[in-house]
């Protein structure tokens, strides 16, 4: 059995800095993460407007894609834990 961390999707939710961060390590090239946030003055939220593009064009999506609404993170949440209880 495997266990992984849940991130909320949830656009302009609690964990939204997170999702953008994850998003932008994950589909944004890069070579140093100093360059790469300008020595911390640039915030993960501006980097991932400013590269979702490049983001989205990711075919395999690890996290999938943001939502705008928490009922719809609910379903999707309870739906994935039905999964779970099936293996």
């Amino acid at each position: 059995m495997h266990i992984f961390p849940y991130l909320s999707l949830l656009r302009e939710g609690p964990q939204w800095e997170k999702f953008c961060r994850v998003k932008v390590l994950l589909y944004v090239r890069h070579q140093d993460l100093k360059e790469l946030t300008e020595n911390g003055t640039i915030a993960w939220l501006t980097l991932y407007n400013n590269h979702i593009e490049e983001i989205n064009a990711n075919l395999i999506d690890l996290l999938e894609s943001h939502i705008d609404d928490e009922e719809r993170e609910i379903n999707d949440k309870d739906k994935l834990f039905e999964e779970d209880d099936d293996e």
